[in-house]
């Protein structure tokens, strides 16, 4: 059911706990991660973890405002990269 609709991602190792769309703000939420993009077209917003006493401290959320891209056929990917270089990476998302 979930492949039908669309409602699964890949990974190599990371997960995503929920994507969800409320309102123009799209947000991710995943295991902790070293970084973490959204991809759309041929560009991305990409966030690092920040650095801590031992490193980078881990990425568990990360949010996009989409209004800018509304009506101009674009869709978004989630993807994030943990401390192991594991990808996990979403479904396009629409826009």
């Amino acid at each position: 059911e979930a492949l039908r609709k669309g409602e699964f991602y890949a990974s190599q190792g990371p997960e995503f706990t929920s994507i969800t769309l409320e309102g123009d703000i799209l947000k991710a939420e995943f295991s902790p991660c070293e970084n973490a993009v959204f991809i759309r077209k041929n560009t991305g917003v990409r966030y690092w973890g920040r650095p801590g006493e031992e490193g980078k401290t881990p990425l568990t959320y990360m949010e996009l405002d989409i209004s800018q891209f509304r009506g101009q056929n674009y869709y978004v990917r989630c993807c994030i990269q943990d401390a192991q270089g594991r990808f996990a990476w979403s479904n396009p998302i629409y826009l």
